[in-house]
């Protein structure tokens, strides 16, 4: 007799029958936090608060559940200490820490995903619901006074405008666990050195750039006292992996933990290099480009031939290939600078759509966003990549 089939017949027998009977006079829902990735403490975690502030979900009581503040299996303690306080202050949310409540939930969440009292928090949103920039957690008086403590120790100063960039490469997963094959991942990996021609481009615009993410990321090996690898620093801390996303003008780069922390403190982010062709950027004033997908023969694949097509929504890039002959190719440094140009623009409050530029954007939103089925919200794609790349999204 093994673990699982006890700890089912305890589940079916006691566990569920209580829970069942507790609902019938007392209206909750228990939810299980995703917190080993930071990207997923991030979003599922930001849009279940949002949901709940805009009563976009049932007005119940919530029991979110995560492990012990200081287990491993929590990517980045500030975050969830940020969002424990944030909680304190609703009359309907609590989170509980417990490792051994975390493994209880988690190890029987299949058996207990099928009763109303019981869900994993989620990402996936059909509307544009991080888009609606809602406040939730926020860093205090004292918090801030550490954070600029450390930035001034870096020569950063209140008045500096910052820019923070990011490369994803294999060197954070590999070390997290070098017995795991993370290939699969492989295709959301960029080059930090097709960044360099957008530092320089920033710098040059009054900007300091400051790089986040892994430490066991290799250099760019650019000097500048204006651009700053702060992911290779002795400051790197996990709160300050939030604190710079958090004081930034805007955030560059590709999809991941490091920058899905942006909804969390509605800084704009341009996305480059997004893979997941059936995703956009989802704040409120994000912007986006992609990877190209390449067929077997090497020949450029149009989004819209697959965009209706659930079974090309794979996240990971080993099937991708070997089931459909599909790879990526990343976004050239000129791509990249174009879609910082326009980002800057649209910071500064001197970005405007022509005519033409409005006329493509409606039918990229009305003919191509519409086919989608992951989401059907009005993606924020670069207009400047949208002109250059219109074929692969719409019919001439």
């Amino acid at each position: 007799m093994n673990i699982r089939y006890i700890v089912n017949f305890i589940n079916v027998k006691f566990v569920i029958p209580i829970l069942v009977l507790i609902r019938k006079f007392y209206d909750y829902k228990i939810c299980l936090m995703r917190t080993d990735r930071l990207g997923h403490l991030a979003l599922n975690s930001q849009l279940f608060f949002i949901r709940n502030k805009k009563n976009l979900i049932k007005n119940l009581n919530y029991y979110l559940i995560a492990p012990s503040i200081n287990s491993s299996n929590i990517a980045n303690k500030d975050l969830l200490l940020l969002y424990i306080e944030y909680s304190k202050n609703l009359h309907n949310v609590r989170i509980i820490c417990s490792s051994s409540l975390y493994f209880f939930f988690n190890y029987s969440r299949v058996l207990f995903c099928s009763k109303d009292f019981f869900s994993a928090l989620e990402a996936r949103t059909g509307g544009n619901e991080f888009s609606l920039a809602e406040q939730t957690v926020s860093f205090t008086k004292k918090q801030k006074k550490i954070g600029d403590d450390i930035l001034l120790q870096m020569g950063i100063t209140k008045n500096d405008k910052l820019v923070s960039i990011y490369s994803r490469d294999s060197g954070f997963l590999d070390n997290l666990n070098n017995q795991t094959d993370w290939s699969y991942h492989d295709y959301r990996n960029t080059n930090i050195e097709s960044y360099l021609k957008t530092i320089k481009y920033l710098i040059k615009e009054g900007y300091k750039v400051i790089r986040i993410g892994s430490d066991y990321s290799k250099s760019l090996e650019y000097v500048n006292d204006k651009y700053i690898e702060y992911n290779l620093s002795d400051y790197k801390s996990s709160f300050m992996d939030l604190y710079f996303p958090y004081i930034s003008s805007f955030i560059i780069g590709c999809k991941s933990g490091a920058t899905d922390v942006s909804v969390v403190f509605n800084t704009p982010i341009l996305n480059t290099n997004l893979t997941i062709f059936s995703e956009s950027a989802l704040g409120k004033n994000d912007l986006f480009i992609q990877k190209r997908l390449l067929d077997e023969k090497g020949l450029i694949i149009s989004f819209k031939d697959l965009i209706s097509d659930e079974k090309y929504y794979l996240y990971d890039g080993n099937k991708m290939k070997s089931l459909y002959g599909i790879t990526y190719i990343d976004n050239s440094e000129d791509e990249i600078l174009e879609a910082t140009k326009e980002m800057h623009k649209k910071i500064m409050g001197n970005f405007e759509l022509s005519v033409a530029q409005n006329f493509l954007l409606k039918r990229y939103h009305k003919e191509y966003c519409k086919k989608n089925k992951w989401s059907d919200i009005a993606a924020p794609i670069s207009i400047s990549w949208l002109e250059k790349n219109h074929h692969l999204y719409l019919e001439d």
